[in-house]
């Protein structure tokens, strides 16, 4: 790995102030350092793995919805939720597959047709979590990925981990303005939208562009409610600073399955769970600051959580280091306004 390939990927890194930024920088970046073709690089949510953000280079709409209807549900390898937990979070497919990639369906139904080559996926992990992933196609008529290029994106890695850990942070907070109100998008079984409401449209519009084809979030609980048959939800910020919470339903009719994604307003207490996560607390900790940003005085919390007040204030003392603030109003003011 070349130190100028790696200093690209580490300033890519430091110097985003935000996700879309960093997703937007990544790229070129990991191009440089193993050198591939079509990227997809994922920003997700640590708890539900759901994609919340996404950048792609040389990859069309059509190909990115036949990846993301494939990995959900359908046996395969290399899958971006198994990698997140697995012991190594960088692997191939042709490493995964012996040489074989036939044996892959992703292969013979988008990759092969598509005329790539290899593929080589990435969960980047930081604190014990998955903060987003990584895949890198290589052409039909390319080597396929080698053990070093494995071993570079293995050791930068946890530096892009940390990178979108640290932009899921300079996010969104309450607005005073004007928000629009609940909408619901249908799409059938083949993620495609046969109808939309009104406020719908408007929220999409704040996911990302309109010609950059539905909202990876969207697409993300759409799939794997599809697969699972559960309803499946996931709180974004949205590209005007706003908490947005995706959820997807299946539906049942006679002309099948298809499912409804509720786009409405949320609060910052709804993405709690994740900041926390974020900001490396404690569950005991995410729960005294839930009490907070509901108002309870020292003594209420201590009522509710059953416990010392005593424990309560050394809570908020572990609470307030990490979130690099110095008291109650600070801490609100970090987590609702951002």
């Amino acid at each position: 790995m070349g130190r100028a390939a790696r200093y690209a990927v580490e300033r890519a890194a430091v110097a985003a102030p935000d996700t879309d930024a960093l997703l937007g920088a990544i790229p070129s970046a990991v191009q440089q350092l193993v050198g591939c073709g079509p990227v997809f690089a994922a920003a997700s949510d640590p708890l539900s793995l759901h994609f919340t953000r996404a950048a792609r280079r040389e990859i069309s709409d059509a190909a990115a919805a036949q990846f993301m209807a494939l990995e959900a549900g359908t046996p395969d390898v290399v899958k971006f939720r198994e990698l997140a937990v697995s012991r190594d979070p960088v692997d191939s497919l042709m490493n995964a597959t012996d040489s074989t990639p036939d044996m892959s369906r992703r292969w013979r139904e988008v990759i092969e047709p598509l005329g790539w080559g290899d593929e080589l996926r990435v969960a980047c992990r930081d604190g014990g979590r998955t903060w987003g992933f990584l895949c890198l196609h290589r052409g039909g008529g390319e080597a396929a990925f080698s053990g070093d290029d494995a071993a570079a994106l293995r050791e930068v890695s946890p530096i892009l981990a940390a990178a979108f850990r640290r932009t899921a942070l300079a996010g969104a907070g309450v607005r005073d303005d004007a928000t629009p109100g609940p909408g619901v998008v249908v799409l059938d079984d083949e993620l495609v939208v046969t109808s939309m409401s009104g406020t719908a449209a408007q929220w999409l519009e704040t996911l990302g562009p309109a010609d950059a084809g539905l909202p990876i979030a969207l697409m993300s609980v759409a799939v794997h409610a599809l697969s699972s048959g559960d309803p499946q939800t996931v709180a974004v910020i949205t590209r005007d600073r706003r908490w947005l919470s995706v959820h997807a339903s299946v539906l049942h009719g006679p002309d099948g399955r298809s499912v409804a994604v509720l786009l409405q307003p949320a609060h910052p207490i709804d993405a709690l769970p994740s900041l926390a996560a974020a900001m490396h607390l404690t569950p005991r900790e995410t729960e005294v600051t839930e009490a907070v940003l509901r108002g309870l005085s020292d003594r209420a919390i201590a009522r509710t959580l059953a416990i010392s007040e005593y424990t309560v204030q050394d809570h908020l003392k572990h609470v307030y280091a990490k979130t690099n603030t110095r008291g109650r109003a600070e801490l609100a003011a970090r987590l609702l306004l951002g």
